[in-house]
């Protein structure tokens, strides 16, 4: 697992993590952001401005709690920017509080600082090198070799204060001893793995780790008055962490060299694309990824004080030496190799041909160079640093946010433009802001020449006042525009954010007299049924009447023939 990355989060649109980025190693693929662990310094920007807070940190507590809970020999080196985040009147309740964890030792880092502060005398002195970079800190040491490495050269080749420590330790102690640096930067995590530190440090807690680890092991950073008698410090190396200070640790003439101390990540890229193009010469340079040196370290935590503030406090407890009886001694009786190399670790891009960068840019809408709005919204500083980004891999084609809303405001505007329905937006005033072309042709008008308008002027408004006042939506009124010969259903709503309401009306005019019509012919249909029932009705009386009168007519005659019948009969 690499030191930091990200959790699965909704990444899409945002893009602030690659903005932030000073060496732009995050890639972006389906919308999910991924660090590239062979491009990142571990400065850790990204993971401290991620809105979502989707950060992942390759944590240490376990593996020292393990060390604690099987006895071993452990010994804490605690960088000296802990009074920045204790303040200095908390500093002797944070060590002691890493006593009760269990720790055999304590050994400020503040005595890696002294240590390499006489091995960069040695090079200060040395005229041989032209221009100097100082290498406490591990962020600048791998943007040298991943981003300059023409400029390995200029870095001295010494370990950090960190390193430094835990070699003069386990020298000391033994190397069974466990060594846990505690400070305010991710990219130490990733030094204790260095090809040329390992084994010298083995593990690295945050400062925001071991406030955690106390909570979990309930132990409280409560106040003490007493001196602690086992701490070893360095007084004159705990300004260490500030920057500009590293000269001040060192006996040096300073009229040998001109000093310079730079921090951010971008004012050391500064330094280094001037020394890379020769404008610098004879320069001793301290450089600090973090603005303001390690006491604005990104594994602080949240802390409610300032840069300013924190050094305040660093130098204050830096004038606390009576407080502190215990010394690392023997630290000068035996020889420590605090040298170390750095390497070529730089992976440059391919680069694509201007043919192929139009063609990635042509897929965004940008045809020419005023199209190349270069707004940075994608985190790439220009859109043909972007699409350098796409053609290896680094980012997607769309994230455009130009392009993305402009496509999106195209296929809003066709799809009102072309929509059958009537359209118009009105503000609080019933001024007409804006309608489409169905709106136009549905009531006759010319959208130049009645925007800005009274909507009066078209309809009655009574609706649009009892929705705009009442902020309650209409939907599908049927309403007949008697002047325009329209029946239309109507549905009004507000917008409350931007104070508009939007008319919708559906000319259902035909259909109105399709229905009409179907009903007139209902209406005939059914007197035409009823008038030929009537006309059955008559006739089957008149037959019923003609068939009464020739039964009453046979009745008779057929009586009339039997009483003669039998009339004859008797006669016989």
């Amino acid at each position: 697992m690499s030191v930091i990355n990200f959790k699965e989060a909704n990444c899409r649109n945002c893009y602030k993590c690659i903005r932030y980025c000073p060496v732009k190693a995050i890639k972006v693929n389906d919308e999910q952001a991924e660090i590239i662990e062979y491009r990142c310094i571990a400065c850790g920007r990204c993971l401290n401005i991620c809105p979502q807070n989707a950060k992942t940190v390759r944590s240490d507590v376990e593996r020292v709690q393990s060390f604690l809970n099987k006895g071993e020999k452990v010994a804490f080196t605690v960088a000296p920017s802990y009074p920045a985040l204790v303040g200095h009147d908390g500093a002797l309740n944070f060590l002691k509080a890493l006593k009760s964890l269990g720790a055999e030792m304590i050994v400020e880092t503040s005595v890696g600082a002294m240590l390499i502060s006489k091995e960069y005398e040695r090079y200060y002195n040395d005229l041989k090198y032209d221009n100097l970079i100082t290498t406490s800190c591990p962020s600048v040491n791998y943007l040298v070799e991943k981003y300059y490495p023409d400029l390995i050269k200029c870095l001295v080749p010494v370990v950090s204060p960190m390193v430094a420590v835990g070699r003069a330790i386990k020298n000391i102690h033994g190397e069974g001893v466990k060594v846990v640096f505690i400070g305010p930067c991710l990219a130490k995590k990733a030094e204790m793995s260095d090809f040329s530190c390992e084994g010298a440090i083995d593990a690295v807690l945050t400062f925001e780790e071991v406030m955690n680890l106390f909570n979990t092991n309930k132990i409280g950073v409560e106040c003490t008055k007493e001196n602690l008698e086992d701490v070893d410090s360095e007084s004159r190396f705990k300004l260490y962490p500030i920057e500009g200070k590293t000269m001040d640790c060192m006996d040096v003439d300073l009229n040998l060299r001109k000093f310079i101390s730079v921090s951010s990540i971008e004012n050391v890229k500064d330094i280094l694309n001037d020394l890379r193009a020769g404008n610098l010469h004879g320069y001793w340079i301290e450089a600090n990824a973090c603005d303001g040196g390690c006491i604005n370290g990104p594994a602080f935590g949240k802390l409610e004080s300032g840069i300013a503030k924190r050094k305040e406090e660093v130098i204050s407890y830096s004038r606390m030496k009576e407080r502190f009886s215990g010394d690392f001694s023997g630290i000068t009786d035996f020889s420590l190799d605090l040298s170390r190399k750095f390497i070529d670790l730089s992976d440059r891009w391919k680069m694509p041909s201007e043919m192929e960068i139009k063609e990635i840019l042509s897929k965004i809408g940008k045809f020419s160079v005023e199209d190349e709005l270069n707004c940075g919204a994608c985190g790439y500083d220009t859109c043909r640093e972007k699409a350098i980004a796409v053609f290896n891999g680094m980012a997607e084609p769309y994230m455009c946010l130009p392009y993305m809303r402009g496509r999106a405001e195209t296929l809003s505007n066709i799809i009102i433009s072309s929509t059958p329905n009537a359209i118009i937006a009105v503000n609080n005033e019933y001024e007409i802001q804006d309608m489409n072309r169905a709106f136009e042709k549905m009531f006759l008008v010319n959208s130049a020449m009645v925007k800005g308008e009274d909507l009066s002027l078209i309809f009655d408004i009574s609706d649009f006042v009892e929705v705009i006042e009442n902020k309650k939506s209409i939907f599908n009124k049927k309403v007949s525009f008697k002047n325009y010969g329209i029946i239309a259903l109507e549905s009004i709503y507000y917008l409350e954010e931007y104070k508009i309401a939007i008319g919708i009306f559906t000319d259902i005019t035909k259909m109105e007299k399709q229905k009409e019509s179907f009903s007139k012919l209902k209406r005939e249909n059914y007197q035409l049924a009823q008038q030929v029932i009537d006309r059955q009705m008559k006739v089957a009386q008149e037959i019923a009447s003609l068939l009464g009168e020739t039964t009453a007519e046979t009745k008779v005659i057929l009586t009339k023939m039997k009483d003669m019948l039998l009339n004859q009969g008797d006669d016989e």
